[in-house]
């Protein structure tokens, strides 16, 4: 198996992982009330309205059918297993956030394509904007605890190209999707009034907002503190909150994905499974917004694999530039090969040395 098979080599790469860490998975303690799904490599299907009872039932499944991604819903059901909504007896759905870091404004300028001169069309994100889209998903978490009061949030790494804001309250389970649309326009400053927010009064200019403030105002002080800070700008806070007030305002917003937020029936990626699109683990993050973050915190895999690229590339990984030349067989440390196996950048050449 390690160095030939019919089968897809992520798949043994998969049951390596899950035959140890199977067990690890974390899943909410009414689980028996939700959906399961799962996508299988090379098909775009997924298989859906699975239940298990438990979490050793789960194992046993994944060991067999070795999926590309695991999911749960974030919807509780009288039936989960119904084969249709109507029959699942929706019983209410908690609130998830999505943040990808390459559709952050602040990561524009920092993603890329790692083969050069090459007709692959893969876009890849520098480790930076991990810390930005922490640091955006620390911000949501900050305004739903003071701006709504909700107390129960978590913050997921989505195995792949962001973060989840995994919102437990159960207060807003019966929300419908209009009602959740609301709160994702709060957060993302759709329909925003800046007139409103900080009104003229008799043509003159009102006092500019303070950090300390609840809602937008206190958004928009802390966001241009950070700016002012960052860019080392001579000019006063003042003359630069005025003169800046747009551009804060676009890095005020959290840049969610509304689809997501609305979505009362939503799927959510199982924390310690791995996401098929990366090879590495969803799991819920513990440090701190302004703490260094990288990719390879996410990877469970160790010792060494042999790979040989598919084009001449740079992949930024673990907080280096890697550089690969096509066609050549590399001996690199499994956390970055696992990496461009799943990324379809490279191909498998052997795996026996890879430890999880």
């Amino acid at each position: 198996m390690s160095r030939h098979s019919s089968r897809d080599p992520r798949e043994f790469i998969v049951g390596k992982y899950y035959k140890i860490k199977g067990g690890d998975l974390v899943l909410p303690d009414d689980f028996r009330s939700r959906e399961f799904a799962f996508q299988l490599f090379n098909m775009k299907s997924y298989m859906r309205h699975i239940v298990f009872e438990s979490k050793e039932e789960l194992k046993r499944w994944i060991l067999v059918k070795l999926p590309h991604s695991a999911f749960y819903s974030s919807a509780i059901y009288e039936i989960p297993d119904a084969p249709t909504m109507k029959e699942k007896g929706w019983s209410g759905a908690e609130l998830q956030l999505d943040i990808d870091v390459d559709h952050l404004i602040e990561c524009k300028d920092k993603t890329y394509n790692p083969c050069k001169n090459s007709s692959v069309g893969l876009e890849l994100f520098r480790e930076e904007c991990l810390e930005i889209g922490l640091a955006k998903a620390y911000e949501a978490k900050n305004i739903l605890e003071k701006d709504f009061g909700l107390k129960y949030i978590e913050i997921h790494f989505s195995g792949n190209r962001g973060f989840h804001v995994l919102v437990k309250d159960r207060d807003l389970l019966l929300l419908e999707g209009e009602e959740r649309r609301e709160l994702a326009d709060y957060l993302n400053g759709t329909g925003l009034a800046l007139n409103i927010i900080i009104p003229k009064r008799r043509g003159l200019i009102s006092q500019i907002p303070q950090p300390e403030e609840p809602g937008w105002r206190g958004r928009l002080a802390r966001w241009a503190l950070y700016l002012h800070r960052k860019e080392a700008i001579s000019v006063s806070f003042e003359e630069f909150f005025w003169s800046n007030l747009e551009r804060i305002t676009q890095h005020a917003s959290i840049e969610t994905d509304a689809q997501v937020t609305i979505d009362t029936t939503r799927l959510v990626r199982i924390p310690g499974s791995i996401n098929g699109k990366s090879g590495l683990i969803v799991s819920e993050v513990k440090k701190g917004p302004d703490e260094e973050v990288r990719l390879d915190e996410f990877s469970p895999f160790k010792g060494t694999l042999k790979i040989k690229p598919l084009c001449n590339m740079e992949v930024y990984f673990g907080g280096n530039k890697n550089v690969f030349s096509k066609n050549i067989t590399y001996k690199v440390e499994g956390n970055i090969g696992v990496f461009l196996l799943f990324k379809g950048l490279a191909g498998l050449v052997y795996s026996g040395d890879l430890i999880v």
